[in-house]
């Protein structure tokens, strides 16, 4: 829990809680490599928050968040295009404020499913979801851009939409993909839901 400077957990380094919750408060950027609050019975929540700087993958080695949910905060980027978070999560919360956009993979190794509750970039940023792993259902209940691209793909597993909003502040024409790419997945947008950019392109 840190008023300055940053945390940095190196690629190998483990912090269970056996279910209870695991929080990080950096000023800095926040490095992470496997914070697990997964429990024999019930998961514990991670929250990991940077006040002034990016919440970025600190190793290869294991996933980098696995609980029952996790909540991030950053100013300057959550993961980059080439290094994403990993999290093996039932829920998600994300938010950016500045700049660096949104960039993570949604693992669902027990195949029960991810729900993104809110992804929102309030700067300028892209966020892009990939799905690398597990056969659950991944909803996506808001997901905002205020001058950035939105990119959705997932390998395994199928794709429920509700908000998903490219541009809301009028910055320019970025686009929105959505794709499913595999043979056995579905995607589909609820009947309450919008998918919209401010001029930009939408693919699916």
């Amino acid at each position: 829990n840190a008023t300055s400077g940053a945390f940095t957990q190196t690629d190998g380094a483990i912090f269970a809680s056996a279910g209870g919750n695991i929080t990080v408060n950096s000023y800095g950027d926040a490095a992470i490599a496997d914070l697990d609050a997964s429990g024999s019975t019930n998961d514990g929540n991670v929250y990991v928050t940077s006040s002034n700087g990016a919440i970025v993958d600190g190793g290869e080695t294991d996933t980098d968040i696995t609980a029952n949910a996790a909540v991030l905060s950053a100013v300057t980027g959550i993961g980059t295009s080439g290094n994403t978070v990993d999290v093996d999560v039932n829920t998600l919360t994300a938010t950016n404020t500045t700049s660096g956009g949104i960039y993570m993979n949604l693992l669902d190794s027990n195949n029960s499913g991810v729900t993104v509750t809110k992804a929102d970039a309030s700067g300028t940023g892209d966020i892009e979801f990939t799905a690398t792993s597990g056969n659950g259902r991944k909803t996506f209940s808001s997901v905002d851009t205020n001058a950035g691209n939105i990119d959705i793909s997932v390998k395994t597993g199928s794709i429920y939409l509700y908000n998903i909003t490219a541009d809301s502040g009028g910055a320019g024409t970025d686009a929105i993909t959505v794709s499913v790419n595999h043979d056995n997945g579905w995607l589909t947008v609820a009947a309450s839901g919008a998918v919209s950019t401010n001029g930009g392109d939408i693919t699916y």
